[in-house]
């Protein structure tokens, strides 16, 4: 009898949790899946079209910018993405009218340090009669054993004068060696001297309407490349002062030296007497046109010509240099940033194979 008790028991506890996993589908465990995070991926659209993708996630929200490697123009994409990884990213052409979408999952493999990021599923031209497969995976940054890229965050909001401030920066946490340690302080500097200008810049006489959110200053970046000798990111500082027309935005790049402890120059990457710029500026001015047209030729011919105050936004990756030209450089501002990856194969005859991106020219 106690045996059938026993039995009678075990049958209706495996009973009530069957009825429990059944009756709350919603609660499969969706672990591993972060629900922020700021990431470069690199992959495929077609298994042909090699890209790299620059995403940001908040929740719900999901974000961010992908180039072609071969032509390098940023192209901004925006959608959601839901607890189990379902996302929809939409890019628009440059009257806002939804011009393709990559729809697919994003999946998590590993663990810890070693945790990679997939995206999987389908891109699609509006108006094509057939989708074409993509797969983007996370690049991964090697630092060295134990260090990582983290970010620090500052908010604030102060009633008078009446501003917001919203700032998201690298630093590297861990087993940082010297050469980190020194560039988590360049940054730090870096932001907090933005922060004291964008203060100086604040009318403090200025009589803002109390429906008004007064002005403010955004900050976010993205890691380009890092290693444990180099580290380049790209800084997108949106700044808007109560009263204006619109805000306004500004890239700000690094790329450090972590043996040198200093940021370097670009002319430190081309051998001595080369016109590096010349061939930097014709190689942009070619993609800036094909993705602008014609019509801002002179936007484009001025704001990309081969001088050096042009191309002092710029980084280093692992397939060529990130050129960045923020608003009215070379395109109005509705046009917004502009971005050409200029491939290392289109230049590789002018870099110093002993600089810092010889090793990276194939």
């Amino acid at each position: 009898m106690l045996a059938k008790r026993i039995i009678s028991i075990s049958l209706v506890s495996i009973m009530l949790c069957l009825v429990a996993v059944f009756a709350n589908p919603q609660k499969t465990p969706t672990t591993g899946i972060p629900q922020k995070f700021n990431k470069v991926f690199v992959g495929k659209i077609g298994d042909k079209y090699a890209i790299h993708m620059d995403l940001n996630r908040s929740d719900q929200n999901f974000n961010g910018s992908y180039y072609y490697d071969n032509v390098g123009s940023g192209i901004d994409v925006e959608g959601t993405i839901d607890a189990r990884g379902k996302f929809k990213l939409t890019e628009t052409d440059q009257s806002g009218n939804e011009s393709a979408s990559f729809v697919g999952t994003l999946t998590v493999s590993g663990t810890g340090e070693l945790q990679v990021i997939k995206l999987e599923g389908t891109w699609q031209r509006k108006g094509a009669a057939s989708p074409l497969s993509f797969v983007a995976t996370e690049l991964k940054f090697d630092l060295g054993m134990g260090a990582k890229i983290e970010s620090k965050k500052i908010n604030r909001e102060v009633k008078k004068p009446k501003y917001t401030i919203d700032i998201e920066y690298p630093q590297v946490t861990g087993l940082v060696d010297p050469g980190q340690d020194a560039f988590n302080k360049y940054v730090d500097t870096l932001i907090n001297k933005e922060i004291t200008d964008f203060k100086k810049s604040i009318d403090e006489t200025m009589e803002v309407p109390p429906d008004s959110t007064g002005s403010s200053l955004d900050i976010n970046y993205s890691v380009e490349y890092a290693t444990n000798k180099l580290i380049c990111i790209s800084i997108l500082e949106g700044t808007y002062e109560a009263g204006a027309a619109h805000p306004n935005e500004g890239y700000i790049t690094v790329n450090y030296d972590t043996e040198k402890h200093k940021d370097i120059k670009l002319s430190t990457l081309f051998k001595p007497n080369t016109k590096y710029l010349t061939a930097i500026s014709r190689y942009c001015i070619t993609q800036l046109r094909k993705t602008l047209g014609n019509d801002g030729s002179d936007w484009i011919n001025t704001g990309a010509a081969p001088q050096a105050d042009n191309y002092r936004a710029w980084c280093i990756t692992d397939s060529g240099l990130l050129i960045l030209f923020s608003p009215y450089q070379v395109a109005s501002y509705a046009e917004g940033a502009q971005q050409v990856l200029v491939p290392y194969s289109k230049i590789a005859d002018l870099i110093d194979p002993l600089g810092p991106v010889g090793g990276l020219v194939k």
